[in-house]
């Protein structure tokens, strides 16, 4: 991550006529969820999700590798602000759970470079200061990849959502998301693995809804599996509360280990490893 969510007889003639509208606009409604296409999505989303500003999303990630299993979960408010550009504000956290320990990681980032982040629950904050803020997954980002994608995916119609699947098994989902979700393999080629891919759009007001991105090994020996799962709500509606600095800080100014001191230009904030 870089630096820098309408008498008898008349009244029963009258509901039989509201009636007959209703069933005619219903069905022109059916009709023309009907005749959707990927484009068309693709077209209303891109409109609807420029006026995003702040958004909720949940994510959980699971990969089983030679018997061994990581789970991850997060949780993040972000504020893009009114240019749906890089992230301004956030906070969140970062739980995982692996061979029977678990890391927790949280942090908030108020606004003009300051990020406050601590280890535990009831831990104080540490302060750092840096350039700018960005968190993996993007959610613009990752729906420009979506968008990218559109000769690969088709359109299912659940009654609530609209949501693009992979029409084949041939789509590069590593190289595509290998930024995103920090994503790669290692002594396995996608050609063994069976791929899904699903991204939902709420019909309502065609905001980014969930995804859903699981790979998982063909051969039973080698057993490989990466599964993610995320869900978006509350756009435009979490307080400003939310991104406010911590009270409980430490008196410390501290600095990333992989930096110099006060050279904070490449600190990021990533979801996970997915190997």
């Amino acid at each position: 991550m870089k630096k820098f969510i309408k008498i008898t007889v008349l009244i029963f003639t009258s509901l039989l006529v509201l009636g007959a509208c209703h069933s005619k606009v219903t069905d022109k409604l059916k009709n023309t969820q009907a005749r959707m296409t990927v484009s068309q999505l693709i077209k209303k989303a891109k409109a609807a999700n420029k006026k995003v500003e702040t958004v909720h999303f949940d994510m959980d990630l699971s990969t089983t590798s030679l018997g061994e299993r990581k789970n991850q979960k997060m949780e993040a408010d972000l504020d893009y602000g009114d240019q749906a550009g890089d992230v301004e504000r956030a906070n969140g956290f970062i739980s995982t759970k692996q061979d029977g320990s678990e890391e927790y990681q949280a942090f908030k980032m108020p606004g003009g470079g300051d990020i406050y982040s601590r280890g535990s629950r009831d831990a104080p904050w540490s302060l750092k200061s840096i350039d700018g803020y960005n968190v993996d997954p993007d959610y613009f980002d990752f729906l420009d990849i979506v968008y990218s994608m559109k000769d690969d995916l088709k359109l299912k119609d659940d009654g609530t959502n609209y949501t693009l699947v992979l029409k084949s098994q041939n789509v590069d989902l590593v190289s595509l998301f290998e930024d995103e979700l920090n994503m790669y393999l290692t002594g396995d080629s996608q050609s063994s693995m069976k791929k899904t891919f699903e991204v939902s759009f709420d019909k309502e007001n065609f905001r980014l809804k969930s995804f859903k991105l699981k790979m998982v090994s063909k051969v039973r020996a080698n057993r490989l599996s990466m599964k993610v799962e995320s869900k978006y709500s509350k756009w435009n509606k979490i307080s400003d509360s939310k991104f406010e600095a911590p009270d409980n800080v430490s008196d410390a100014i501290t600095y990333d280990s992989n930096d110099d001191a006060g050279d904070t230009s490449d600190d990021s904030q990533e979801f996970s490893d997915l190997n």
